[in-house]
């Protein structure tokens, strides 16, 4: 036998479902929405309950907090590395501890963007096979994402030796841009997630 909970302001009670026979009545209106009725025996009124969606367990909320964060991490690194190009101090050959740092913010992109490109693709792809309020298509933001990440490398490298690029270079330049794609589009997909549903809907 189950329990239902009731709040008001004070506190919280549970009531076993077998005690509520006859004090709370289930109906269905013609759409088939469901109305939730208090009888006048009841021993609270309908501004004690309190109806709303199961809240996600801590775990669930860390998991996806840790999720947008890295996201949102790997756009505002992967922004700082291209700065840092374009304005020519981001180095990475030799043994200086600018070299090193410079090698060390290029992994942190990869990892992150990888992470974060696999992280939007399951989210989306969930989304859009349950019965949320928002069925978004990872492509609509992968494909564009990739697109940019290519672009972006094809001129890196043609701008450094045309010569360079051969056939296995742009299959690397397609591959790498591909395990990139969500970070140009993160903060797009984080703002109509949150918009639509909140960041922390599972």
């Amino acid at each position: 036998m189950g329990e239902i909970p009731v709040r008001d302001d004070a506190d919280d009670e549970e009531h076993p479902a077998s005690l509520l026979d006859g004090v709370v009545e289930l109906r269905f209106d013609e759409d088939r929405s469901p109305i939730m009725v208090i009888t006048e025996e009841a021993p609270f009124t309908s501004q004690d309950v309190v109806l709303g969606d199961e809240e996600p367990a801590a775990a669930e909320t860390v998991e996806l907090e840790l999720r947008w964060a890295v996201l949102g991490a790997s756009t505002v690194l992967a922004l700082l590395a291209v700065g840092l190009s374009a304005a020519g101090l981001l180095q990475t050959t030799g043994s200086s501890p600018a070299a090193i740092a410079g090698r060390l913010l290029h992994g942190l992109v990869l990892l992150g963007g990888a992470y974060g490109t696999f992280a939007l693709y399951a989210d989306a792809t969930y989304l859009s096979r349950s019965e949320k309020r928002w069925s978004p298509s990872p492509w609509h933001y992968l494909v564009p994402g990739w697109i940019v990440v290519g672009g972006y490398l094809l001129w890196q490298f043609s701008a450094a030796d045309p010569t360079a690029l051969s056939t296995p270079a742009l299959i690397g330049i397609a591959l790498v841009a591909a395990a990139l794609s969500a970070v140009p589009t993160a903060p797009v997909y984080l703002y109509n997630r949150h918009r639509r549903i909140g960041l922390l809907t599972e």
